[in-house]
């Protein structure tokens, strides 16, 4: 089985060349989970920045405008607004307002223990308002089915990082 490295991306174990294709995979790493509120990065090649977010549902708002910038995976339907806010649409992927909060986050706070494990999350697509994909673990690889599903995903790999680093640490 060939072994795959954090910093890269793969799609079908083989490094995809298409920038467009680079909107569906996005690396992630962790600062810390304090209180169940995951803090991180997000990295997509399709920008080529990183973006800071702060829990996991601005991480996946971020992850979602990437794909939507590129228009890939095309999304099957146009996500609802509410009509009082339709023009003012919020933006998570600025890249700019990323760099400028980066710049800002107190970086001595970060759990390293943590931010040593890297996620990749590859889109496959986008229908029903959702995400299909991937998500590789240090550890292993499972496929999800909904946004949810990711994001019990991640707090389970979360909880138990943490669990482990406080017996390591008693």
């Amino acid at each position: 089985m060939r072994q795959w490295k954090t910093e890269s991306i793969y799609e079908d174990d083989r490094l995809r060349a298409d920038n467009k294709e680079y909107a569906a995979a996005m690396i992630i790493q962790f600062f810390n989970y304090k209180d169940c509120v995951p803090s991180g990065e997000l990295r997509s090649l399709y920008h080529n920045t990183r973006m800071i977010f702060h829990g996991l549902d601005q991480m996946l708002l971020i992850m979602e405008e990437v794909m939507e910038q590129a228009g890939y995976p095309q999304g099957d339907l146009a996500p609802r607004c509410l009509k009082m806010c339709e023009e003012k649409i919020p933006c998570f992927a600025d890249c700019q307002g990323a760099a400028k909060e980066e710049s800002s986050t107190d970086f001595s706070k970060w759990d390293h223990a943590l931010y040593k494990k890297n996620i990749t999350i590859q889109i496959y697509c986008r229908k029903n308002a959702s995400m299909q994909g991937e998500v590789r673990f240090p550890e292993e690889k499972i496929y999800f089915r909904s946004t949810l599903e990711l994001m019990r995903m991640i707090h389970q790999y979360l909880q138990c990082l943490t669990e482990i680093n406080k017996k390591k640490t008693e």
